[in-house]
């Protein structure tokens, strides 16, 4: 039972993490004692869970807390990491000293918002994998609209394998999908930093790849094999300081991430897509945009955009219309930059071709496990005309240049969009 943040400090060459204890484990009951200890000295917690992960293993940690220490605990009845959820969870935070998040997404962003706002200390017991648990951004819903907002990270991570190996492969198979979209990232950060000068972490994506490569030559062994999910949880602890250490999301959230923002704020209620799933969609359709933007000996042409301003105001309601507004110019080419955009290409287009052919290293293997599983909008249940305008116009809901951006300039998004979903 060692403290597995020695892998971390050797990934990071020896650089200080926020996080201080991560430890995977195969039982957290029979060794909840040495494990706290290690981490706190406090005697007062707030566990918080929703009521699916309270059954599996939020009581077992409440009952057996409740003998040595004083415990109390929330269980969540909405399925969405809303603001208000949030606030309610820090209203119980004034009198305990110690927040406890049990469970994966909803959960955990719930908490890390709630000790952000309330200054508080937490920890988390993950019930399925997710590279959400080592970040200090959260994705909270307010007023309607899914926005980054700043986090607290957790003092410790506390996996406990038998529990994570027995979640539902649905959720296994989500935080695969949401590591693999590197290939759709990484390209758009270059296209960003190659247009707009944004940072390119080349070095991180070199590391990353390496624990990417692992991952997909073992997907098979992810649903059974303890190993291969620890190195899973590694892989997804490894995204979220990566986010933290470039002090943005977009190592790992791009154009495959809005669009599914965009189905979020516009897909039916009934519908119970996970997250990852729809990273596998988005990751799947923006690997082929990107293969097609690149595939020709010559430069594409870029075009100014008119009138976008109407297009924006007729998709989403007044508030976010102003807000979406807002953000778009900030990254929307002008006629000027057009023109500099189109000699920088031509006179770049090679070297551009050669850097992504080794960014799309693994996507053919990748396309196997896409196919395996039958990724498309269908099983989903969206609507075709729900995909094609999340792809069309998700591009307006965050400040970050993409394929969705510089394709569409060139004509060729709507041209191929069969060709994508």
């Amino acid at each position: 039972m060692n403290n597995d943040i020695a892998f971390f400090k050797k990934f990071y060459e020896n650089k200080n993490l926020p996080i201080k204890k991560i430890f995977f484990i195969n039982s957290f009951v029979n060794n909840q004692k040495k494990i706290i200890n290690q981490i706190t000295n406090k005697k007062k917690f707030l566990i918080v869970s929703d009521q699916t992960t309270f059954k599996i293993l939020g009581k077992k940690i409440f009952d057996n807390f409740k003998e040595e220490f004083e415990v109390s605990k929330i269980i969540l009845t909405s399925k969405i990491s809303n603001i208000r959820s949030a606030f309610y969870v820090s209203k119980f935070l004034n009198s305990s000293t110690l927040l406890i998040a049990v469970g994966s997404g909803t959960v955990n962003e719930i908490c890390k918002y709630a000790a952000y706002i309330k200054k508080k200390e937490y920890i988390v017991f993950p019930t399925a994998p997710s590279n959400a648990y080592a970040s200090n951004t959260t994705s909270i819903t307010a007023n309607k609209i899914k926005k980054s907002l700043n986090g607290k990270f957790p003092m410790a991570i506390i996996v406990d394998l038998n529990t994570v190996i027995n979640s539902p492969k649905r959720l296994i198979n989500s935080a695969f999908f949401d590591l693999v979209c590197r290939i759709t990232a990484q390209t758009d950060c270059y296209i960003s930093n190659f247009v707009h000068a944004d940072k390119y972490d080349s070095k991180m994506y070199k590391k990353f790849f390496t624990l990417e490569k692992k991952l997909i030559k073992n997907y098979n062994k992810i649903f059974y094999d303890k190993d291969s999910i620890k190195n899973l949880f590694r892989s997804c602890i490894v995204m979220g300081l990566t986010t933290f250490k470039n002090r943005s999301s977009k190592f790992g959230s791009m154009s495959e991430h809005m669009i599914s923002h965009y189905l979020d704020m516009f897909k039916e209620k009934s519908n119970a897509t996970t997250h990852g799933e729809q990273i596998a969609l988005t990751t799947y359709s923006m690997i082929k945009l990107q293969i097609i933007f690149f595939k020709n000996n010559k430069a594409p042409k870029l075009f100014y955009k008119k009138n976008e301003e109407k297009i924006i105001n007729k998709i989403f309601d007044k508030k976010q219309s102003i807000y979406f507004n807002e953000i778009y110019k900030r990254k929307k080419l002008s006629e000027s930059q057009i023109i500099k955009t189109n000699i920088k290409l031509e006179q770049n287009w090679k070297k551009l071709k050669l850097e992504f052919n080794k960014i799309i290293f693994t996507h053919k293997e990748l396309f196997k496990i896409f196919k395996k599983n039958t990724i498309s909008y269908k099983k989903f249940r969206f609507t075709k005309k729900l995909y094609v305008d999340a792809i069309l116009y998700s591009k307006y809901l965050r400040n970050r240049f993409t394929i969705l951006d510089i394709a569409d300039n060139a004509k060729i998004l709507n041209k191929n969009l069969k060709k994508i979903i």
